[in-house]
C-alpha cells in the first residue's frame, strides 16, 4: 500500500512538472512573438515608414485640393468644433496654415462661425460688422481692420489681412450663408464703459448717465465697481431697452457685459502677484473662454483660433473643458517646429495695449518633443501627423510652446490632439514657397 501510494504521488508529480514546462514554453513563445512584432514595428519606423502627409501651398489663392486629400476623411461630419492651435502667436507658417484650414472648412465642410482668441468689443467686432455688411465692398478696409486685431505683430497682420479679404469676397458671393467672426477672449479695454454709456445709457436716460459719470470720476471707485454699476443699470432697464433693439444686438450686448464682468475679476486675480495666483488667474481665464466658445458656438459648426495651450486638452485650460463637453465632436489641430523658430514677441507682460513694443526673437526646438523624436530618430523634419500614427514614446511626448512675451515652455502632450502639424523652421515673414 505504501509503495503503491508513493508511486501514485510520483506519477502526479511527473504530470505536474510536464504541464508546468508546457506553460513556460507557451509563455516563452508568446513573448517571442510579441518581441518579434515590436522589433518589426521598430524596424519599420526606423526606416522612416511613419505615415504622414506633406504640406502643400498655404496661399489662399491656390485652392484646397491638397487639404481635402488630407482632412476629408479624418474630420468626421459630426465634428462641431475644430480647434486650430499655434505654437507661437508671432510665427508666420502656423498662422498661414490656420488661414488655409479656415478656407478649407468654410468652402468644403460648411463651417460659417469663426471664434478668435481676441477681445470682441475692441478688436473683432469691427471686423464682423465689415464682413457682414455687403453694402461695403471695398477690400482695402480689411487691411486696416487686420492691423487693429494683430496688435502690432506684422506677420499676424499680413495673415489676417489676406484672410479677412478672402472672407469678404466669400460673403459677397454667398449672401445667404455668410461667415461670421467673433472674439472670445476677455477684454482689458476700460473703454467699454464709455461705449456702453454713449450708445445705450445717454440715448435712454440722460439723468442716469450723469449720475454714473459722477460716480466713475471718484478715484476711490474700482474698475470692478464701475462695471458692476453698468450691470445694475442694464438689469434695471433691460426690459425696455430690449424692445428698441434687434434680437442679435441685444444678445451681443449681454455677451459683452458678461465678458467685461469676468475680465474685471480676472484683472483682480492677476494683481495679486504670486505663482499660485497666476495659475489661478490663467485657469479662470480659460474657463471663461471655454464658456464663451460654447455660448458663441451654439449649434453651429465652429472654428476656434487660438494658441496651442488653449486648444489642447492639457491641464485645466480651455481645450480640456471643450473636450469634456463635445467629446469626439471636438477636433484638435496643433502646430510645432523641429529645428528653429524666429518669431515676433511683445515686450513686457505689463505693457499697455497700443503702446507696447514688438521685437523679434530666435528659439531652438527642445529635443524631448515629438518633433525632436521624429527628427532625431526617424529623419523626418516636418509634415502632418495624425495622433494614431505617431510612435509611442514616454521620452518624447512633449510640444514646444512660445508665449507672446517670449517664454519658451514645453507642454506635456499626452497626445492631446487629433493632428500635429510640424514645420522644420518657423519664420517671421511670409515666403513665396512654403518649406517644412
Amino acid at each position: 500500500m505504501n509503495r503503491s501510494g508513493g508511486g501514485g504521488e510520483c506519477f502526479y508529480k511527473k504530470v505536474f512538472m510536464h504541464n508546468f514546462r508546457l506553460r513556460w514554453i507557451e509563455k516563452i513563445l508568446i513573448a517571442a512573438v510579441i518581441n518579434a512584432a515590436t522589433w518589426c514595428l521598430s524596424i519599420a519606423q526606423s526606416n522612416g515608414k511613419i505615415p504622414f502627409s506633406e504640406l502643400g501651398s498655404l496661399s489662399l489663392d491656390s485652392g484646397t485640393t491638397w487639404v481635402q486629400s488630407v482632412f476629408n476623411k479624418s474630420i468626421d461630419n459630426d465634428v462641431q468644433v475644430v480647434g486650430l492651435g499655434e505654437v507661437s502667436h508671432g510665427g508666420y507658417e502656423p498662422l498661414a496654415l490656420k488661414a488655409k484650414m479656415v478656407q478649407y472648412l468654410v468652402e468644403n465642410r460648411g463651417y460659417r462661425n469663426i471664434l478668435f482668441e481676441f477681445p470682441d468689443i475692441a478688436s473683432v467686432r469691427p471686423v464682423r460688422q465689415y464682413l457682414l455688411n455687403n453694402d461695403i465692398k471695398e477690400l482695402a478696409v480689411a487691411d486696416s481692420l487686420a492691423s487693429v486685431v494683430a496688435a502690432g505683430l506684422p506677420n499676424t497682420q499680413e495673415v489676417f489681412s489676406r484672410l479677412f479679404r478672402w472672407i469678404k469676397v466669400y460673403n459677397l458671393a454667398h449672401p445667404s450663408e455668410m461667415v461670421k467672426v467673433t472674439g472670445f477672449d476677455l477684454s482689458m479695454d476700460a473703454g467699454f464703459r464709455n461705449f456702453f454709456l454713449y450708445n445705450y445709457i445717454i440715448p435712454f436716460n440722460n439723468t442716469d448717465a450723469q449720475r454714473l459719470l459722477y460716480h466713475w470720476n471718484n478715484n476711490q471707485v474700482t474698475d470692478e465697481s464701475k462695471i458692476a454699476s453698468v450691470n445694475a443699470w442694464f438689469n434695471a432697464n433691460k426690459g425696455k431697452l430690449g424692445k428698441g433693439m434687434k434680437k442679435g444686438e441685444f444678445e451681443e450686448l449681454q455677451y459683452h457685459l458678461r465678458n467685461e464682468t469676468h475680465s474685471m475679476q480676472y484683472v483682480a486675480l492677476k494683481t495679486e502677484i504670486s505663482a499660485e495666483n497666476d495659475i489661478r488667474a490663467n485657469r479662470y481665464r480659460d474657463s471663461i473662454m471655454a464658456d464663451n466658445v460654447v455660448y458663441l458656438a451654439g449649434s453651429q459648426k465652429t472654428i476656434v483660433w487660438a494658441h496651442n495651450a488653449h486648444i489642447s486638452t492639457t491641464d485645466e485650460y480651455m481645450g480640456k473643458y471643450l473636450k469634456e463637453r463635445y467629446k469626439s465632436r471636438y477636433f484638435i489641430l496643433l502646430t510645432d517646429f523641429s529645428n528653429e523658430a524666429d518669431v515676433y514677441l511683445v515686450t513686457g507682460e505689463k505693457a499697455v495695449p497700443g503702446s507696447r513694443k514688438i521685437r523679434e526673437a530666435h528659439f531652438v526646438a527642445e529635443r524631448t518633443t515629438i518633433a525632436g523624436n521624429l527628427l532625431k530618430n526617424y529623419g523626418i523634419s516636418g509634415g502632418i501627423f495624425f495622433n494614431q500614427d505617431l510612435p509611442a514614446s514616454k521620452t518624447y511626448d512633449k510640444l514646444n510652446l512660445i508665449d507672446i512675451y517670449g517664454k519658451q515652455l514645453m507642454m506635456s502632450s499626452d497626445r492631446a490632439f487629433n493632428v500635429l502639424v510640424i514645420f522644420n523652421n518657423i519664420t517671421p515673414y511670409p515666403k513665396p514657397v512654403n518649406s517644412r
